[in-house]
């Protein structure tokens, strides 16, 4: 049959009158967001893709017959047949790479979801379901030895058994049955082709992976990268052998009985810098839901922290790199989190609820979610599902997005779903199994084997040590062994995650999006999420009712009365958040009620707001273990932070009234700084009296020896001083382009600002970590130092003036106050910005130093974005933002200010009845391929904090269509 070549990513039928590279938002012209090129509309500036390859296959009619007017004129360019198929379905791709998929059924829709995103993104899926399974090393072991300890890890964790139990507890003739099976047929349809010749994958799989040795994909295989998500977001445990060495080791460093006054002195520390309060006061809603018979219960003290040897420590601390490594690898970093917030039509310019959603991950190439629209209205005008959004590689359906009636967005709840415990342990001797001392008796240590295979050919064979009420005990990993353990101690798991291995019908990990999916209207989205058992989430929804709501449904552990005893005025009792005793009495006695778990609807104000801060307000009196419920009780400053400029710009939106979609992207995009317009005025008095004592010595004693040391640089400190007093908080970038006057003025100071901040908190903090043997913790530390600038009179540890003794320098022999320290890190501040970009202040610019790229998950064979040899951003994107700003760029406190996790999407959608609206972008592109058009056209809108709409209606597909291909059953 005849091929007629189509070129993309143009539009057939649609011309402009745009000059090239010029945006064209005219519908007489382009679609909304696309951009001029040659008389076409293209979704890249100045960008011809070329023409597509012969795809074998008549592509129907010719360009000249007009515009398609439905779904069915487009121009097939393929026609592929695909086993298991039930009829004939459609894909449409569009100028973003996104396929917009048309079926009669729920397992035919996902079929060709599965065919389309194994097209591209089939590395990331192979090297996903291998990560959770415990099989990478099979494949990299070669270049990577150390794999066959990620693989030992995750046997441990038992992800690929969890999935394998819900697998065999989903319901038959379920529409989650359907989509799992459909999509592995999807997958295995195209790997079939790509074995045969008829498919082409990256370069790179093809050297990483002959695509030979790809097994077929499974129902199983989807299950367990939901797990592996699941895993990513919510389990802890390691953290709380971390909390406990961090505080007891501060408690028992800093004794008031201690015979150096200066460590004495110190007595209190351990607890200011474990505050549990946030420095801001902000939380989505004010107390539990469910009414005034929620009644505190307090336990019974007399349970005490258990003192952890070191030798424990040491294997905690190992497993939990091994953990962490897993986990960044696939989209947990340092700062992870999201913002979401529902607004409702009372507040809004068309009348109509809007949600608004931009999750934070680990940016890489290629990107955590993957854009799809799946349509089964052919099967059924009235009841079939139309739905889009984004998913994660390997999984069928849409994890956020919206549908006709309904969108739904999620950020981290941070609810605590693991703790860890320390174990009574007789190890296993003479044929006899070990054993766990367990309320007055002696439970077996079930062995669980496992054979991993080796990548060159073997077989490492383990066996894993499970305790039968609470879960593994933390592996023993050394060199590529699994180790039994030995002597009477061990620490074990538990988490929510294991339950599926005792009752797969309660975890629900993905069921809840297919109900999701259906939902119209946001009371039935909610019921979807009525057995959620993944990593509990901030779940916002709002629907073509004008209604908004908010849920935190999962499984959230109740703890017995005695396991939440702790008193942070003391450091008495013991807490989830520190390593609990195995012998009994601090058990998890069932989940929280439905009826208690946090949620909202339709509030007075007329919006809902999540930022991964306290849902409730459960820390507002810094204790969050003595309410009538708990949920969680580490809500890190970046998220409070976040929420609380959420807020105020929503609560400044709503004062005028008329919100439209682009105010909501404007509040996604604010790269206010927090921390600048919290501590910054402190610094600039500070130095003012700095001034003042070099103008008249003798005038504040206390700043006498850092303005001698800072003589010769005098004038810098107060040209410094005066950007900062001048600075408006906007953490701008200013690196590129014709920024303006103010921008150039906002740039350099957020550069003064976050350079003094890395040599400000080892000042404050170094010292007394250095003593008691411990590594920054910067966000406890941050906390703190808010404490010790706003209130002082909160904290423990005080001098005679009322100040915290943590300002003093205990390693020198003068005593240090507040405002010495402050002048003296920005003096030392200045001196590493020149190091950094040179004497010119006016060259000071933070986009030359606060900088993104795209690392690649596989180092070697998919490139960076942008590549290390790009001319025009060697050093990466630049980027605004800093710390804890709404626009998620947090580069930490160190003097490498490149960051690495940020919003893995930006999505508004406006729901009006019959005309939804959506708009969203991802960081890269839809492909992993870089030679499609697709592999980072999406970047250049992300960057620029912009976004393009994702259709569900007909028109919307039409105004955007690149190709078309038709699957049929064979």
């Amino acid at each position: 049959m005849r091929i007629t070549m189509l070129l993309f990513p143009f539009l057939a039928g649609c011309s402009c009158d745009a000059g090239v590279g010029e945006s064209c938002d005219s519908r007489d012209d382009c679609a909304e967001g696309l951009y001029c090129v040659s008389g076409r509309c293209s979704n890249e500036p100045g960008r011809d893709a070329g023409a597509l390859p012969d795809a074998g296959q008549d592509a129907g009619p010719e360009p000249d017959s007009g515009p398609p007017g439905s779904i069915e004129e487009i121009p097939i360019d393929q026609e592929i047949e695909m086993p298991d198929l039930e009829a004939p379905a459609d894909v449409v791709i569009d100028v973003y790479g996104i396929p917009h998929v048309y079926a009669e059924s729920v397992h035919d829709a996902t079929l060709a979801e599965g065919y389309m995103m194994a097209s591209d993104r089939l590395i990331q899926m192979e090297l996903g379901r291998r990560q959770a399974s415990g099989t990478l090393t099979e494949i990299a072991g070669v270049v990577a030895p150390e794999l066959i300890d990620e693989d030992i890890f995750m046997r441990v964790v038992g992800l690929r058994r969890q999935a394998q139990a819900v697998f065999d507890a989903v319901e038959p003739g379920s529409d989650m049955e359907a989509a799992l099976e459909g999509y592995a047929s999807g997958v295995n349809g195209f790997l079939a082709r790509l074995r045969g010749g008829d498919e082409r994958v990256p370069q790179a799989l093809q050297l990483f992976l002959s695509p030979t040795a790809l097994e077929d994909w499974s129902p199983v295989d989807s299950l367990v990268m939901g797990q592996l998500q699941s895993y990513m977001l919510g389990f802890e445990a390691s953290y709380d052998v971390e909390v406990t060495d961090w505080f007891t080791t501060l408690r028992d460093t800093f004794s008031e009985d201690a015979e150096d006054p200066l460590v004495a002195a110190r007595a209190g520390v351990a607890l200011d810098l474990f505050r549990l309060r946030p420095s801001v006061l902000v939380s989505t809603r004010d107390g539990f839901p469910g009414g005034a018979d929620l009644a505190v219960r307090p336990g019974k003290r007399g349970l005490t922290i258990p003192r952890v040897a070191a030798a424990l420590e040491a294997r905690a601390r190992r497993a939990n790199e091994i953990a962490l490594r897993i986990a960044r690898r696939w989209g947990r970093s340092a700062d992870f989190g999201s913002n979401n917030w529902v607004v409702s039509g009372a507040l809004t310019e068309s009348g109509a609820a809007m949600m608004s959603n931009d999750t934070h991950l680990r940016l890489t190439n290629p990107p955590i979610f993957y854009q799809v629209h799946l349509s089964t209205k052919r099967g059924d005008a009235e009841a079939g599902l139309n739905l889009a959004g984004e998913t994660f590689a390997g999984v069928p359906g849409v994890i956020l997005g919206f549908n006709e009636n309904v969108a739904w967005g999620a950020t981290t709840a941070y609810a605590d779903s693991t703790d860890v415990y320390l174990e009574t342990l007789t190890a296993a001797a003479g044929g006899d199994p070990a054993t766990v001392e367990f309320q007055g008796s002696q439970v077996e240590v079930e062995l669980i084997p496992e054979d991993i295979p080796n990548a060159f050919g073997g077989v490492v064979h383990v066996e894993i040590e499970w305790v039968p009420h609470h879960g593994p005990l933390v592996p023993n990993i050394e060199d590529g062994h699994l180790l039994a353990h030995e002597g009477a101690e061990a620490l074990s798991w538990r988490w929510t995650g294991f339950d599926a291995l005792t009752d797969p019908t309660a975890q629900r990990v993905l069921e809840p999006f297919f109900g999701a999916a259906a939902a119209r209207d946001v009371h039935e989205l909610e019921a979807a999420w009525d057995d959620f058992s993944s990593a509990p989430h901030n779940w916002v929804a709002a629907d073509t009712d004008g209604d908004i709501l908010w849920t935190t449904k999962s499984h959230v552990p109740v703890r017995d009365p005695a396991a939440m005893t702790f008193d942070p005025a003391t450091g008495e009792g013991i807490a989830p958040c520190f390593v609990l005793p195995g012998t009994g009495g601090a058990e998890w006695l069932g989940n929280l009620d439905l009826e208690y778990v946090p949620r909202d609807e339709n509030p007075e104000r007329g919006f809902i707001a999540t930022a991964n801060a306290d849902p409730v307000g459960s820390n507002r009196d810094g204790n969050p273990f003595n309410g009538p419920r708990f949920v969680g009780w580490d809500y890190g400053e970046s998220g409070t932070n976040r929420m609380a400029r959420i807020v105020e710009r929503l609560d400044e939106l709503a004062a005028e009234g008329g919100i439209a979609i682009e105010d909501l992207q404007s509040v996604q995009a604010d790269a206010r700084s927090p921390l600048g317009a919290r501590i910054v005025p402190f610094l600039v008095a500070a130095i003012e009296r700095a001034d003042e004592e070099a103008s008249a010595p003798g005038t504040h004693a206390d700043l006498a020896a850092v303005v001698a040391g800072a003589s010769d640089r005098w004038d810098e400190v107060q040209s410094a001083k005066d950007r900062l007093a001048a600075w408006s908080f906007d953490a701008a970038a200013a690196a590129e382009g014709d920024p303006s006057g103010e921008e150039v003025s906002d740039s350099i100071a957020a550069t003064i600002f976050n350079v003094t901040m890395v040599d400000l908190l080892p000042n404050v903090f170094g010292d007394e970590l250095e003593a008691a043997g411990l590594d920054p913790w910067e966000d406890r530390e941050v906390r703190t130092l808010l404490a010790m600038l706003e209130e002082p009179e909160e904290l423990r540890a005080l001098d005679d003036e009322g100040e915290s003794v943590l300002w003093d320098d205990m390693t020198t022999k003068q005593l240090e106050t507040r405002d010495a320290i402050l002048v003296a890190s920005l003096v030392e501040a200045l001196e590493d910005v020149q190091g950094l970009v040179g004497d010119d202040q006016s060259q000071w610019l933070w986009g030359r130093l606060h900088t993104l790229r795209l690392r690649s998950s596989v180092p070697g064979f998919l490139p960076d974005i942008p590549a290390a040899d790009d001319p025009t951003f060697p050093n990466g994107f630049p980027r605004h933002g800093d710390n804890f700003t709404v626009d998620a760029s947090a580069p930490g406190f160190d003097l490498d200010f490149t960051f690495q996790s940020g919003p893995a999407i930006r999505t508004v959608v406006e729901l009006v009845p019959g005309a939804v609206r959506a708009r969203s972008v991802i960081p890269g592109g839809q492909s992993s391929d870089p030679e499609s058009p697709h592999f980072a056209d999406e970047m250049e809108l992300w960057r620029r904090n912009e976004t393009h709409p994702i259709h569900i209606y007909d028109e919307g597909v039409l105004e955007t269509w690149e190709r078309r291909i038709r699957l049929v059953p064979r």
